[in-house]
């Protein structure tokens, strides 16, 4: 059931109830969450690709596809994005 609440979180259509679905999903390291993570790798808030990246850490900092994304995501312009990359990387 905690699942779906969260996948109905990273679906909805307002961003602050994405963002909160992606920070609780790392928060409650809830590992189902991680396909969702990963393709909010791609997403083009810059916030919300931060957010995932500490998501992931938090969850599965060794996960290689999400390894293997955010790794391209070390000269993104974005400071925080930037900052998140280093810290996954440094962990995997």
């Amino acid at each position: 059931m905690a699942e779906n609440i969260f996948e109905s979180g990273f679906q909805d259509a307002d961003k602050l109830v994405r963002l909160e679905a992606i920070k609780a999903a790392g928060e409650f390291k809830i590992a189902s969450s991680m396909p969702y993570l990963i393709s909010f790798l791609s997403d083009s808030d810059s916030y919300i690709k931060a957010i995932a990246i500490e998501a992931i850490r938090s969850i599965d900092p060794k996960n290689k596809e999400a390894c293997d994304i955010i790794s391209k995501m070390a000269e993104d312009k974005s400071q925080e994005i930037r900052k998140n990359t280093v810290l996954v990387l440094g962990e995997s």
